[in-house]
């Protein structure tokens, strides 16, 4: 199957090239059996327009985070990959106490 006809194939190449797009569909996978990466899931928060946050456990450091990504059911275009990136760099770059 090629990436163009596997969305999380075109996601992974859109964030981290071809050679990562089968970790990146093996990640998903996992996503769905419960686990990504090092972060259990713990359950749906909360859905929004083009993306959910999932509660999710990370057990390196014992402590349960939030975990966003885009929708599963949504289509993978680029202009929605783009947004989404950006909003994880603008968040990425807030620094305050309080978060």
């Amino acid at each position: 199957m090629s990436s163009e006809s596997d969305p999380t194939k075109s996601l992974a190449t859109w964030f981290g090239g071809e050679e990562d797009a089968e970790d990146f569909s093996s990640a998903l996978l996992s996503t769905v059996q419960g686990v990504l990466g090092r972060y259990e899931d713990r359950g749906l928060l909360g859905t929004g327009g083009s993306s959910e946050v999932r509660r999710a456990y990370d057990p390196a450091l014992d402590r349960t985070v939030a975990l966003k990504a885009l929708r599963p059911d949504l289509p993978d275009t680029g202009a929605a990959l783009s947004r989404f990136a950006e909003e994880a760099r603008a968040t990425a770059r807030l620094d305050h106490p309080g978060i």
